[in-house]
């Protein structure tokens, strides 16, 4: 990718009465201006671009910037603005143009009026700081279906502006320090997105009134500081992962839940639910409890539990399972019928390391088997060549990391 930067020089005496010719001359895709030269001035930048179709233009290190200085000879489809501090207003009738994704990145700023900006797809800040925000900022954002602020703090003025974004799809808020009372509030501004993500903030729970008000098809709060009992409010894809929850209410309309990285001990069910996927890895589980009984569910991902006893009956109703990881479990005891009525298409991953249930019990496992990790595995070297022989002609594959009492390498 070919890059053309313009270096703005000498232009602290400039009035408003001024009009800087900025050109991108060359036939490129990228042009950078760095206004570190700038100053105060307000002048009138006349940006002239690339004759291409598409290209981004990168603005930096502006001491003072309002959009109203260049937003009606912009012709770039993708704005970018780092280092500075800025105005954006582009209430101007006369100004049309093409920017279709705003990205803001380290700056200080003030936010107006968008509503100019009416190919605006997407609008990404990161590390800003919102000095000021009009409540009707984002009125007349027809087209926006991507907003996301990162590593920001998310003010009451900005909250109360996220109403007039009722075309936006996919919410993203990363560590800007959400708590439950502002979670409700942000809720309570929006319309009808389909994904909301908040990552990196601290909620400690949900009301299912506020969540399913809103309909929406994906909800994301993973590494925040929900506890006790968490329920996916009939949400079809839910994120909570790296929380401190201890029991997961799984909730009618609910197909998809990641529920890794929890404390979760207990699991409770309504009574028709149509789970397709759950991963419940990095847990306390010890029984599968109602999760036994959902005929629905086609992807299990149990790892790094407390699981020691797998019976006949553990997955005797899961007849649509397709795949099922049990990695780092101290398995003791394990059903040689324990797939008897699941379909020969599904493929499992077992850890030998805390498989304390003998390798000869390995075979129950072999019409399904994909993969078998081996770590400090113990034996005698001969049971060790036994199992390693006995796995590889069933073309499984095998993964050796380390073993205590017989160390060799897979060939």
């Amino acid at each position: 990718m070919i890059k053309f930067v313009v270096m703005l020089l000498n232009l602290k005496s400039i009035t408003s009465s001024n009009i800087q010719e900025v050109k991108c001359l060359m036939d490129l895709n990228e042009c950078f201006i760095d206004g570190s030269f700038l100053g105060n001035s307000t002048a009138l930048l006349n940006i002239t671009g690339p004759k291409v179709n598409y290209y981004e233009l990168h603005l930096s290190n502006f001491e003072y910037l309002q959009t109203s200085q260049f937003a009606e000879s912009i012709k770039a489809t993708e704005l970018k603005i780092e280092n500075s501090i800025i105005d954006i207003n582009s209430n101007l009738e006369r100004i049309d143009n093409k920017v279709r994704s705003i990205n803001i990145k380290n700056c200080s700023l003030s936010i107006y009026s968008l509503k100019n900006f009416k190919s605006l797809q997407d609008l990404k800040m990161k590390k800003v700081k919102i000095n000021k925000i009009s409540p009707t900022a984002f009125a007349g954002l027809n087209n926006i279906s991507y907003f996301e602020l990162n590593d920001a703090k998310l003010t009451l003025g900005l909250i109360l502006s996220l109403k007039h974004l009722e075309s936006v799809s996919i919410f993203s808020f990363t560590k800007c320090g959400i708590t439950n009372k502002i979670f409700s509030e942000v809720l309570q501004n929006l319309k009808s997105p389909e994904s909301l993500s908040f990552t990196l903030n601290s909620i400690k729970s949900i009301k299912c009134d506020e969540v399913s008000r809103l309909e929406m098809f994906s909800l994301s709060i993973n590494s925040n500081q929900l506890f006790g009992i968490f329920p996916t409010c009939g949400v079809p894809v839910v994120d909570v992962s790296e929380n401190k929850i201890d029991t997961l209410f799984i909730q009618s309309g609910t197909t998809t839940v990641n529920a890794s990285m929890n404390v979760i001990s207990d699991i409770r069910c309504d009574k028709f639910v149509n789970l397709l996927f759950l991963n419940v890895a990095g847990n306390l589980l010890s029984d599968l409890m109602c999760v036994a009984g959902i005929s629905t569910l086609e992807d299990l991902n149990i790892n790094s539990n407390k699981f020691k006893v797998f019976g006949s009956l553990s997955f005797n109703k899961m007849t649509s399972l397709k795949a099922i990881s049990i990695l780092d479990n101290p398995i003791k005891f394990i059903s040689p019928s324990l797939f008897a009525s699941v379909t020969e298409s599904l493929i499992m991953k077992i850890s030998v390391d805390r498989f304390d249930a003998g390798y000869d019990k390995l075979t129950t496992f072999y019409p399904h088997l994909y993969e078998v990790t081996h770590n400090e595995i113990n034996g005698t070297c001969d049971d060790y060549d036994k199992v390693v022989e006995a796995l590889k002609s069933q073309n499984i594959s095998l993964f050796l990391l380390k073993s205590s009492a017989c160390i060799k390498k897979v060939p």
